[in-house]
């Protein structure tokens, strides 16, 4: 279950942000509003992940480049750094 849930959710996200984006009711009201959360939670995260991969990992250079994938920072957050010893700095 848990090898198809982080393809499914970061699929399902990107064709959320597409359909979005470019469909043209959707830029009204609360619609817009919701546009602009999803639009700006992904730089956040993704900002997060390549700053705790270069911090944290061994070899960071997959996890900078997974960053550039649409809300793979859940993944990141849920199956590398929350499983973990706590990290201190």
């Amino acid at each position: 279950m848990k090898r198809l849930f982080w393809p499914a959710l970061l699929v399902l996200t990107t064709a959320f942000g597409y359909w979005a984006i470019f469909s043209p009711w959707f830029h009204q009201g609360i619609g817009a509003q919701a546009l602009l959360l999803y639009c700006a939670i992904h730089p956040i995260g993704a900002f997060w992940m390549i700053y705790m991969s270069l911090r944290f990992e061994k070899k960071p250079v997959p996890y900078v480049l997974l960053a550039f994938v649409p809300y793979s920072f859940l993944w990141y957050y849920f199956e590398r750094v929350r499983p973990g010893i706590p990290r201190a700095g």
